[in-house]
């Protein structure tokens, strides 16, 4: 069964609203996390992890909103012969949003990724630096999106 251009075209169009919206979701994962704080320590034998994750979410007024977000994994390789190991991985955003209309929000997000990595023996150090701003268009609820400008820095 051979399909008509017009349905291609249709296809491809849902297809790329569902790449949109996946992209959008895991873009915005990072202020998605529940407010509060979350600490957590676990140690098996010679390897030690640290966790925790901070979040904030505030309406400032009714059209002003901010979400800020800061997580760290770390975690320590004790070996005898070669002494401790390092891996540090952190990455805080924050991100002020403005209601123009009810499905239209201009944003204004930066956000910092530090990775540094000791225990593979490769030189994995990877530092990111992002700050953009745009508009978000949700005319319904499953369908987003996203316009956004801005500089992104990487090490």
């Amino acid at each position: 069964m051979r399909l008509s251009w017009k349905n291609s075209l249709l296809i491809h169009f849902i297809l790329s609203t569902i790449a949109i919206g996946i992209a959008q979701t895991i873009e915005s994962s990072a202020f998605t996390a529940e407010p509060g704080v979350v600490l957590n320590f676990r140690q098996e034998f010679n390897s030690y992890a640290w966790l925790g994750n901070a979040a904030f979410k505030k309406r400032v007024s009714p059209r002003w909103f901010m979400n800020f977000n800061e997580s760290f994994k770390s975690s320590l390789l004790r070996l005898a012969t070669e002494g401790d190991r390092w891996k540090d991985d952190q990455n805080i955003g924050m991100e002020i949003g403005f209601n123009v209309l009810p499905t239209l929000t201009w944003l204004t997000k930066t956000t910092l990724l530090q990775f540094q990595d000791k225990q593979s023996g490769y030189d994995n150090d990877v530092s990111s630096y992002v700050f953009n701003s745009g508009l978000l268009y949700t005319p319904w609820p499953f369908l987003k999106t996203k316009l956004s400008l801005g500089p992104k820095q990487e090490n």
